[in-house]
């Protein structure tokens, strides 16, 4: 639902369909550089981002991850569409 044709999207080295939530250290300043990247379009989200539900979907997305009920890479839920 909402999503990309995955078929067509390949990402070098990613692993569709998997989720973590593994924390790390980031080096200093990583979220300001991270946000400017994205902030001037050097870093692209779109093509990664296969699923975009609101706030009420979340337990929805949640077994879509777990049961793998069907092809996902990045799935975003947005509280905004909610109110849409």
């Amino acid at each position: 639902p909402g999503g990309a044709n995955l078929r067509h999207l390949a990402l070098p080295g990613a692993n569709p369909g998997t989720w973590s939530f593994e924390f790390k250290r980031f080096p200093k300043h990583a979220w300001e550089t991270s946000l400017e990247a994205l902030r001037t379009g050097k870093i692209q989200t779109a093509p990664i981002i296969s699923h975009r539900l609101p706030l009420e979907k979340t337990l929805d997305a949640v077994k879509l991850m777990a049961e793998h009920s069907e092809p996902f890479y990045k799935i975003l839920i947005n509280p905004a569409l909610d109110r849409a």
